[in-house]
């Protein structure tokens, strides 16, 4: 992709336009360095790979001189390794692209997953094709109405809370402080500092937050896992619901719910078969594409609020951060 070529309007597909010598990648960014792979191979995938990509497009284009590459806008995103065959000819080019939108909002966010994978091998020409056209860019340059919002955005600011990278929510429908803090077995008389329990953090002390919200309690553990347990959602739950979330950052991740001191589905989204092993989540996971690993915790929060019929705020958990305030468990 030269880096001086004029810019494309991106019209036709809405994702990636042939040059003389190459091609043009529309990304969400303006700046920044996304995640980009070049694979390079003797002839055709044997499947198209969907999963994970919001659009998936597929051209033909040539090239006199052979051996091109991958190169940014500019000197922040390097070159990508790899290259086509040091000879011209006619090369079929399949441009995967994710989170294209990401990269608007998050505009220089390090964490934003905005990334492409293109696929090359050697054959004639053939019309373009177009495989998938999900995300909200796209649509915008291909001017069509813009597709519905996922539910799971409106969670996306997990990502830059504090609790963005490991924590455990769990949301109480009708319940008070004290009921839940018994619950959770937490020493409801002697509150202590969150920023000392951070600091002197070790493996095996839990502690959480708790706050009352219109009609529930939201506890909140900061790189904790005891709202997960059997045990303590039985007891959240006994009087009516309970559903917790859980991720840490070795990208493990539980959604429990329960119901009258019931559990009745608890189970790692996007590697169990949630239809086989947790039927009675399915109605709070309707329109929540769990096969696809990206915003998992996201997803799971929006099943979460429909389980409870209360959503978890950022306002919440700021206000939790700026009470400070923790209570805490006995040691496992």
């Amino acid at each position: 992709m030269p880096a001086s070529a004029a810019p494309a309007a991106f019209a036709a597909n809405g994702l990636v336009e042939t040059i003389p010598g190459g091609a043009l990648i529309r990304t969400g960014a303006a700046a920044g360095s996304p995640h980009v792979r070049l694979a390079v191979l003797q002839g055709p995938p044997d499947e198209v790979e969907l999963a994970g990509w919001d659009e998936v497009v597929e051209v033909s284009w040539s090239t006199a001189a052979g051996s091109a590459s991958v190169v940014g806008a500019g000197p922040a995103i390097p070159a990508v390794e790899g290259e086509t065959p040091p000879w011209p000819g006619t090369y079929r080019l399949r441009v995967h692209a994710r989170d294209r939108d990401d990269g608007e909002e998050y505009e220089g966010d390090p964490r934003s997953g905005e990334g492409y994978l293109l696929v090359v091998w050697e054959a004639p020409a053939a019309p373009e094709v177009v495989y998938r056209r999900s995300d909200r860019l796209g649509h915008r340059l291909r001017g069509e109405p813009p597709p519905p919002v996922r539910p799971e955005a409106a969670y996306r600011w997990v990502r830059r809370s504090p609790i963005g990278e490991a924590a455990t929510v769990t949301v109480i429908p009708g319940a008070d402080i004290t009921r839940v803090l018994r619950a959770f077995g937490a020493d409801a008389t002697t509150p202590m500092s969150m920023a000392m329990l951070r600091e002197t953090w070790r493996a095996g002390r839990f502690w959480v937050a708790v706050l009352a919200v219109e009609g529930a309690v939201l506890a909140v553990e900061d790189n904790g896992f005891q709202g997960a347990q059997a045990q303590v959602l039985r007891a959240l739950s006994r009087r009516g619901r309970a559903a917790s979330m859980f991720w840490n950052v070795n990208a493990l991740t539980r959604l429990s719910l329960a119901e009258h001191g019931r559990i009745v589905a608890s189970f790692e989204p996007g590697l169990d078969r949630a239809a086989e092993i947790a039927p009675a989540a399915l109605p709070y996971l309707e329109g929540l594409d769990l096969t696809d690993h990206r915003n998992k915790i996201e997803k799971c929060l929006v099943a979460v609020e429909r389980s409870t019929g209360h959503p978890v705020r950022p306002v919440d958990v700021e206000r939790i951060e700026a009470g400070g305030v923790a209570y805490l468990m006995p040691d496992s």
